[in-house]
């Protein structure tokens, strides 16, 4: 069975623009508001859904009223509920509050006056969209249109992270988050996608915190007929360079492009720094996993010709060097890691972009969330030309999108 779900974000509302917790406050959208609804709804338009749920509140019904479907209602879905502190600043809050901020802060499951613990707000949204999985059936796609801290903390539940507010950033107004449910579980295919909207970027709250994106370099032949090419320095191919020629003037605004030394990402790399007209380096840490002698075969023809070390990679889950003399998935996040280290402590870039490969990138963001090799596929592959993003602060990195690709 396979499912999918998209999750989306209700546009920005009245206690958005304030800058206020709303929690269960049913404020109504803003005029900017209505038209980032205008530009998800006509995003979805060409879209084909077998049920849409929305929590009954007017910012999120609202945001899909020109959908013109019909709309279940599931207040389970509903935002965590604030008590004494809706409508109040974080600011507020902590100068107001300052023994249960303080108690938050150090892991105490506290609810305010009249509203939730974390601990209760997950227990229902979890159990919401069980009951909502329970009674789909296979191929179903469906849209719950929802609030950011349930986007949030439904994600991180089910890639098994703890509950709140940090794990994954915060999503934008209107932004779509996709999960595929099949017999394997739960994963990740695509986490903040606002690309719709004319500052799909946006830092939001953190802009004060460098963000570096990892873009994964345009398609190849090899990629279209499932070959690993690890070091193998294939090219792209006309759909790639077209990938990669779009890229460019869709992506977030960049300072400095930092790509591997393989073709394929130098490439895509370069239509993006001739672009924007910022420089470009080459960093040998963001190569893509070495595959020792399983470079350029299939995953069939790997599986064929190496039975044993096939089945204890992907069978027993051991994190082995590929192919005998390659690399492990660890090893390939490290490399990534000081490669994101390194373009975060350029004093000479505020927003470095770093081209590079799918399967060390996941590696990586896999590493941030905390996630080991067996766990790897609760994160879909990047796609070819999409943008994952990690924010850096004292705390370490958080994912703050992952896998948004520029559109067709």
């Amino acid at each position: 069975m396979a499912v999918h779900l998209t999750l989306l974000r209700h546009a920005e509302s009245t206690g958005n623009a304030a800058g206020v917790w709303q929690g269960s406050t049913d404020a109504e959208l803003t005029p900017r508001g209505r038209a980032q609804a205008d530009a998800v709804v006509g995003r979805l338009a060409g879209r084909s859904f077998d049920l849409v749920v929305s929590t009954g509140m007017r910012r999120t019904d609202e945001t899909i009223a020109g959908l013109r479907a019909p709309v279940e209602v599931d207040p389970g879905f509903r935002e965590i509920a604030l008590g004494e502190w809706e409508g109040l600043s974080a600011a507020e809050v902590r100068a107001r509050y300052p023994d249960a901020v303080a108690r938050l802060l150090a892991g105490e499951d506290v609810a305010p006056t009249g509203g939730e613990t974390l601990r209760e707000f997950v227990e229902r949204i979890v159990a919401a969209l069980a009951g909502l999985l329970d009674r789909l059936d296979d191929g179903d796609r469906v849209l719950v249109v929802t609030h950011g801290g349930v986007i949030q903390n439904l994600v991180a539940h089910h890639l098994g992270l703890e509950p709140g507010f940090r794990s994954m950033g915060i999503v934008a107004n209107t932004s779509l988050t996709e999960l595929v449910v099949d017999d394997a579980g739960v994963r990740l295919e695509v986490y903040n996608d606002a690309v719709h909207l004319p500052d799909p970027w946006t830092r939001g709250r953190h802009a004060a915190d460098p963000h570096v994106h990892l873009i994964r370099h345009g398609e190849t032949d090899a990629n279209v007929s499932g070959r690993w090419q690890g070091r193998t320095d294939t090219l792209l191919n006309a759909n790639g360079l077209a990938q990669a020629e779009l890229l460019a003037k869709v992506a977030p605004p960049v300072d400095v492009v930092v790509a591997s030394p393989l073709r394929r990402a130098r490439d895509t790399a370069d239509a993006l720094a001739r672009l924007r007209g910022v420089p470009l380096r080459i960093d040998p840490d963001l190569v893509e996993i070495d595959f020792g002698s399983w470079e350029n075969r299939t995953r069939e023809e790997i599986a064929h010709l190496d039975a044993e070390g096939y089945r204890a990679v992907y069978g027993e889950g051991r994190d082995l060097p590929r192919g005998g003399t390659g690399e492990t998935f660890a090893e390939a996040s490290r490399r990534i890691a000081r490669a994101v280290a390194r373009a975060a402590e350029d004093p000479g870039a505020d927003e470095p972009g770093l081209v590079g490969h799918g399967g060390a990138f996941r590696a990586y963001v896999a590493t941030v969330l905390g996630l080991d090799f067996v766990d790897r596929d609760r994160l879909a592959l990047p796609r070819n030309a999409s943008v994952s993003t990690v924010r850096l602060d004292e705390s370490g990195a958080t994912v703050a999108r992952y896998n948004v690709a520029v559109p067709a």
